[in-house]
C-alpha cells in the first residue's frame, strides 16, 4: 500500500469517518490515520461510548515511515514511542469524538484534564501554564451537553489546541474555544492514543494502516544521496549519534570554512551538518518542487532547518588550528549582533553566551581535533574530541535554545560562515525529495 492509500474512510459503530477532512482553523487536508470505539466493560459486558477517528497531515505517513517502515502491526500498537512520534511530532492533526451515549460537556472535561494533569506530574513538567490551560479547557466544556450522534473536534497543531462542537459530524465554520498550550494539544491526543489511552480500538487501527504502507522511496534516498563525504581528506559518515542521544543523525550536508587571504582561499575547518531523518518530509512539505539554487538563495530554507523541532548535529574538525578563545569569540560576536538586530537579544541570551566562552576558554584545536554541538529544542551541548570520533560525555550543557538556534545559523544562516556547507544541504535535500518522487 503507498502513502496515498492510507486516505481510505471507515465507518465505526455506524459512524462514518471521510477519508479527508479540512479542520477548523487549518487551510490543510488531513488524512484519516484511524477510527476506533471507546468503550468499557461494565458488569461483564462491553459498553461503547464513542466512536473517535484521528487524521493526520500527509507529511505525517513520510515522517513515520523513517522510523518504523519495517515494523509490524503487532509491534506497533505496543511501541508507547510510536503513538508519541505521532502526538509530538510538529503536524497537523484532528481529532473526531462522535458520541454513541450521552455524555455532559463537564464530564467529558474533567475525565480528559484528571488523566492530563496525572501524566505532567509524572514528567516533572505540570506548571502554571499548565493549570491554566486545565481551566480553560473545563470552562469550555462546562455548559455543553453531548447527546448521540453529536461530536467533540480537536484541532492540534504546534502552537495549541482549537476545539469545537457539532451536532452530527459536520466541521463548523467557527470554534468554540482556542487554548495556545502546547502541551495540553498534545495531551488531549495522548489520552487517546497515548500509553494509557482511551482507545485501544483507534490505536490498533492507526498501527495497522501504517504497517502496510510500503516505503522503497526512503531506503534509495538514504543509500544514494544522504551517504557520506570526505573534504580536505577528513571523513564525514553517513549516520552519527551525538552524546548522550538514542537515535542516529544522517548527514544532511558538509562544507568547508574558508577567507581569502593574499588573494588566496585559506581553508580553516570542515564542516558536516547531521540532521534528524523526520527533517526530510518536515521540509518536504514547503520547499519540495524548488531547484537547488533557489534553496540555496533561500536564507527562509536554512532557517527552517536552524529552528525546526528536532536535532541537529554539527562537527567542526580543524585543518589548521585555532584557540577556543578565538572560536568562541567570533561564534558569539555574531550571535549577539544578530540578536540584538531582531531584538531579543536579553538576560538569558547573555548569561548563555557567557556559558558558551566557558566550555572553549581553556581549550586548544590542533589539526584533526574536532568541536562537536548537539543542537535541539531544550539546548545546546558542546563535546570535544581529538579526532572525529564522537565521545560519550559532552563537555557542556547550555539551556538555551536562542544559542543552540544561533550556533548553527553561525554555519548556514544568512551570513553562515560555510557557504559549501549550504550548498551541500541544498544539493542532497532537493535530490533526496527527487528520489522519493
Amino acid at each position: 500500500m503507498t502513502v496515498g492509500s492510507v486516505a481510505s474512510g471507515m465507518d465505526v459503530e455506524g459512524i462514518t469517518f471521510p477519508p479527508t477532512v479540512a479542520p477548523l482553523g487549518s487551510s490543510k487536508e488531513l488524512v484519516l490515520g484511524g477510527a476506533g470505539v471507546r468503550g468499557l466493560t461494565i458488569e461483564g459486558k462491553f459498553v461503547t461510548f464513542t466512536a473517535i477517528g484521528v487524521y493526520i497531515e500527509k507529511s505525517i505517513i513520510t515522517h513515520l515511515g523513517f522510523k518504523w517502515k519495517d515494523s509490524t502491526a503487532e509491534e506497533l500498537v505496543n511501541r508507547v514511542d510510536f503513538f508519541m512520534d505521532i502526538v509530538t511530532c510538529p503536524y497537523e492533526k484532528f481529532v473526531r469524538v462522535t458520541l454513541i451515549l450521552p455524555l455532559s460537556g463537564a464530564q467529558y472535561s474533567e475525565k480528559v484534564s484528571e488523566g492530563c494533569k496525572a501524566a505532567w506530574e509524572a514528567a516533572g513538567i505540570y506548571g502554571e501554564d499548565e493549570a491554566k490551560a486545565i481551566e480553560k479547557f473545563q470552562e469550555i466544556f462546562k455548559d455543553q451537553s453531548f447527546p448521540p450522534g453529536s461530536s467533540i473536534l480537536f484541532t492540534i497543531s504546534p502552537t495549541g489546541l482549537v476545539i469545537a462542537f457539532s451536532k452530527d459530524g459536520s466541521i463548523p465554520e467557527k470554534g468554540t474555544g482556542v487554548i495556545e498550550n502546547r502541551i495540553m494539544a498534545e495531551g488531549v491526543l495522548a489520552s487517546i492514543i497515548g500509553k494509557s489511552g482511551v482507545s485501544p480500538a483507534a490505536k490498533a487501527s492507526i498501527a495497522d494502516r501504517v504497517s502496510k504502507l510500503y516505503f522503497p522511496e526512503l531506503d534509495r534516498c538514504f543509500t544514494t544521496v544522504l551517504n557520506g563525504v570526505e573534504l580536505e581528506g577528513i571523513a564525514f559518515p553517513p549516520t552519527v549519534r551525538p552524546p548522550g542521544a538514542t537515535k542516529d543523525l544522517v548527514l544532511g550536508g558538509a562544507g568547508v570554512r574558508q577567507l581569502p587571504i593574499e588573494g588566496k582561499f585559506i581553508t580553516f575547518t570542515t564542516i558536516g551538518v547531521y540532521i534528524d531523518r523526520a527533517i526530510v518530509p518536515h521540509l518536504a512539505s514547503k520547499w519540495k518542487g524548488k531547484t537547488i539554487e533557489e534553496l540555496n538563495d533561500s536564507s527562509d530554507f536554512f532557517m527552517d532547518i536552524v529552528t525546526c523541532e528536532y536535532e541537529k548535529f554539527t562537527r567542526v574538525t580543524m585543518v589548521l588550528p585555532l584557540t577556543g578563545i578565538q572560536y568562541s569569540e567570533k561564534v558569539t560576536e555574531g550571535c549577539k549582533a544578530a540578536w540584538e538586530a531582531a531584538g531579543i537579544y536579553g538576560k538569558a541570551e547573555a548569561e548563555a553566551i557567557e556559558d558558551f566562552k566557558k566550555a572553549f576558554k581553556d581549550q586548544n584545536f590542533p589539526p584533526g581535533s574536532s568541536i562537536l554541538f548537539t543542537i535541539s529544542p531544550t539546548g545546546l551541548a558542546i563535546a570535544f574530541s581529538e579526532d572525529s570520533s564522537i565521545p560519550e560525555k559532552g563537555k557542556a550543557v547550555i539551556k538555551n535554545r536562542v544559542l543552540a538556534q544561533g550556533v548553527l545559523a553561525s554555519i548556514i544562516g544568512k551570513n553562515g560562515v560555510s557557504p559549501a556547507a549550504r550548498a551541500a544541504l541544498a544539493a542532497r535535500l532537493s535530490q533526496v525529495w527527487t528520489v522519493i518522487d
